[in-house]
């Protein structure tokens, strides 16, 4: 039987880069999954790839928006009736130097990765804490106080740095229920987001890992399933980090 067989995962952001890693990580665990984006085009491009695999649903939703998130939760929970695992990974990264950040740029950056995971949690809440065992993962990263932000990022940072606080927050008033909350902090990762790097300051960064590579999606996608997982059944309000050893 595989690991996961008969829970009901959902992912934010996951129609690319690691959501949709970690989404077909836990299809190939024999869980049901649902993947959210915002985009219907990469949902369903998603949706082929992923469905040869097991059971998966789309549903296009922006998770920065409340009142979208909350009308999406309720009519899952009527189709679906329980959630196992929680995945809030939805981000974006639009750098810029600080004096050059809009309010519209900041705004976009901080609801998109931190008002979601509220969104997104807020809206299940309810049903985590009535399945004892459930857990919630929340994607932050290694820019998000596990070391010095990077230039150009305040927006991103103080939006990761702050799923940090939340989780451990959660973490200690879930406990009791029996849900954990843990988050993932991501290196340097192969996916869009590092793609305004030139390959130079990728090389660059590649000799500073110990590990001298970059991250791949599947390498997060791994720590999450562990995370949910029965062997993780004592960890709530942790960090994982998994950046190649660059923070140590």
């Amino acid at each position: 039987m595989k690991k996961f067989e008969g829970k009901k995962v959902v992912v934010t952001g996951a129609t690319r880069g690691i959501g949709f890693a970690i989404a077909k990580a836990f299809l190939e665990e024999g869980a049901s999954v649902t993947i959210l984006g915002r985009s219907k085009e990469n949902g369903e491009k998603a949706l082929s790839l992923l469905s040869p695999l097991g059971e998966v649903y789309f549903y296009a939703v922006d998770v920065s928006d409340h009142k979208v998130v909350k009308h999406f939760s309720e009519e899952w929970l009527q189709k679906f009736g329980t959630i196992d695992v929680l995945i809030n990974n939805a981000g974006i990264s639009k750098n810029t130097l600080f004096l050059r950040q809009t309010e519209e740029v900041w705004d976009s950056v901080v609801d998109t990765n931190l008002k979601s995971v509220y969104n997104m949690t807020y809206a299940f809440t309810r049903s985590l804490l009535k399945n004892k065992g459930s857990r919630i993962i929340n994607i932050s990263s290694i820019a998000g106080g596990v070391r010095a932000g990077n230039p150009g990022q305040a927006h991103y940072a103080a939006s990761k740095g702050a799923i940090v606080s939340m989780t451990k927050t959660l973490a200690r008033e879930f406990g009791k229920k029996g849900v954990l909350v843990n988050a993932i902090a991501p290196g340097y990762t192969e996916t869009d987001m590092i793609d305004f790097l030139e390959e130079e300051m990728k090389a660059k960064i590649e000799e500073m890992v110990p590990v001298q590579r970059l991250g791949k999606p599947e390498d997060i996608a791994a720590g999450a399933l562990f995370l949910a997982s029965s062997a993780a059944s004592y960890i709530t309000g942790h960090v994982l980090v998994i950046d190649g050893g660059l923070t140590v």
